[in-house]
This record gives C-alpha cells, structure tokens and sequence, in this order.
C-alpha cells in the first residue's frame, strides 16, 4: 500500500478499543490504546507477544492521541517488532504527528493542527470572536488530573479564586505510591476540595473533547486569558482542542507544553500575545521553571485591574481576527 491508500483506510475505520485491528492484510496498531496518560506503557511483555504473531503483514502504527512515544519507552518496544518481523518501509508505517524516527519506517504526518482544528470547528463555527465585557481574568477548565494541572489549579483556586472561572472534574488524584511523600500536601488538598464543579454535576476521570466544546459558548466571554495544559507538556508536537479553540474564538491564553510550543505555533502561521503577555516562559528548557515562570506570569497579570486587561483585549484584536482568518482559510483547508 502507499501512504494514501494509509490515509484513506484510517480516516474511514472506526477503530474499537483494542491494539490490534485488521483489514485484510493489514495490522494497525494502537499506540494510544497501549499507554495511560502517566505516560506508562500497559503490558509490553503481551505487547511483544501479539505483534510477533503478524509474520508477511504490513503493520500500520497509530499515533493520534497524545502519546510520547520517548518517555513511555513504546518506541523501542515498536523497534523490536520491526526488528522481529524484518519489517520495512513497504511493510512498517508511522500514522501520526510523531515520526519516532526509527529505520524500516515510513512516517504519515496526521498534522494534529488540522486534524484538531476541524474537529473544533464543527462544534464552535457559529460563535463570534470573543468580546471585551469580561468579569473574570483566568480560567482553569481540566478534566483530567495530572500534577501539573493541579498545580495550576491549586494556585488558581488559593489566590484568585474569585477572579476565576474553575472547573477541575475529575475524581482521582493519582500520584504514584513512590511519591506519596513529595506530593502529600498536593494529595491532600485534591482530596479536601475537588472535584469542582462547573458545567457537569457529576465528576469523571477526563472529559470528552466534544463535550468541552459544546459548553466553551457559555463561558469563553466571561474571562480575559485561559491557562491551557496540553495533553502533553514534554514535546511540541501535539495540540488538541485545548488550544486551538482559542485562535478561533478570539481568546489568548498561556499555554503549558513542551519548550517552544509558541513558537511552534507561530511558525505554523498563528499570532501569540507578546508583549502584552509575557511568553518567554516558552523557551524554557527546564519543566520546573518553566512551570515557575507560567505562575509568575499569571501573578502578573493578576496585578493587572480589569480595564487594564480590557485594554490589552483590545490591543490584540487585530490577531485575534487574524487567527480566525488562519484558522479558516488556511488550518482546515491544507
């Protein structure tokens, strides 16, 4: 097969919860499905197993949701199978916005811009660019726990509380048992304050990015700046609905990802908000203070009244409707 035979057998299946499906002689393998979102892969031993079983297949591995192949160690258990079955470029194909770069592979980008991009649309295109009547400065929307969102969450929640729009829904605060020490204050307070409520009367683990969506229209004009925590905060590869809802809706937003995820953006075609906001925390290698210099810059914009914050709405215009127009023209068309 060639990559757009690929591409057209992916966007036509729908794929059960499963690692292995197959179409005829075709293997496609669910990456997502084969990692929790504590970046930890669940059974390599069985993965192993099962894949060596595909001797004279063409194996098509899924890389759609999230996943960082490095640190969960899915790419050198992906490199065995390749190794194992004599895999080639012919036989051995990467779907996704990771191209693991490993030998005896042929990588067929996703573009996760786009992809994410249209998804978005269908569910917020009748909504206008955000106004300037704001009467909150931030919002913290999560479903899903991790540290770091809690962490935001928290401070959020501790400092500015009435000046934020707060949503924490979910119902398990997982640290792992080796860190019970370091993280007890943080375990503690989840369990004495959340979940938080805002749009869904019952908390879940993670919210479905269309339910997300649907509700965004009731609250994306009642706050100045959204603190987005990407799916994954270790690379620039991946953006979901997170962040890209805000370039249509006309929202800035300070955005935990890996180093140079602005930038990435930006060089995709998109504005930022510096100077009006302060991105250099974008270029920070180090998680820890790049993750200290996002707070700080939420204390600095805190400072700030809300006709301050108006004012830099204001200021920004001009590439909220550029984003828009980029969004439109040129994301969902490429």
């Amino acid at each position: 097969m060639n990559t757009q035979e690929i591409r057209d057998l992916i966007s036509n299946l729908n794929f059960e919860p499963t690692l292995v499906s197959t179409v005829d002689n075709i293997v496609i393998v669910n990456l997502d499905y084969f990692t929790n979102r504590n970046y930890q892969s669940q059974g390599i031993y069985e993965f192993l197993y099962e894949l060596s079983g595909y001797k004279n297949h063409t194996l098509v591995y899924l890389i759609r949701d999230g996943v960082n192949c490095q640190m969960t160690g899915i790419r050198d258990a992906v490199k065995k199978v390749i190794e194992d079955l004599s895999l080639t470029p012919e036989t051995c194909y990467v779907y996704g916005y990771d191209s693991l770069e490993l030998e005896n592979t042929t990588f067929i980008d996703m573009d996760a811009l786009q992809m994410w991009g249209s998804l978005c649309y269908e569910k917020i295109k009748n909504l206008p660019l955000a106004g300037n009547q704001f009467d909150k400065k931030f919002a913290a929307l999560y479903g899903r726990h991790d540290i770091y969102r809690l962490k935001f969450f928290r401070h959020l929640y501790k400092n500015y509380k009435d000046e934020s729009l707060l949503a924490f829904n979910s119902i398990s605060g997982y640290y792992s048992a080796r860190f019970t020490k370091e993280f007890d204050e943080d375990i503690n307070w989840y369990h004495a304050n959340c979940p938080v409520f805002l749009d869904f009367q019952h908390a879940n683990n993670w919210v479905p990015y269309g339910e997300s969506l649907d509700t965004i229209g009731t609250h994306y004009n009642n706050y100045f700046v959204e603190i987005v925590a990407e799916t994954d905060f270790y690379t620039n590869k991946f953006y979901t609905e997170k962040t890209i809802k805000n370039f249509y809706l006309g929202k800035p937003f300070l955005l935990w990802s890996g180093p140079n995820s602005l930038k990435k953006l930006q060089a995709e075609g998109f504005q930022t908000f510096s100077p009006f906001i302060d991105e250099s925390y974008d270029s920070i290698n180090n998680v820890r203070d790049r993750f200290e210099a996002l707070v700080c810059e939420i204390d600095r914009l805190a400072r700030l009244s809300l006709n301050e914050l108006v004012q830099i709405h204001n200021n920004l215009s001009e590439r909220f409707e550029h984003n828009r127009e980029f969004f439109v023209e040129t994301l969902l068309t490429r």
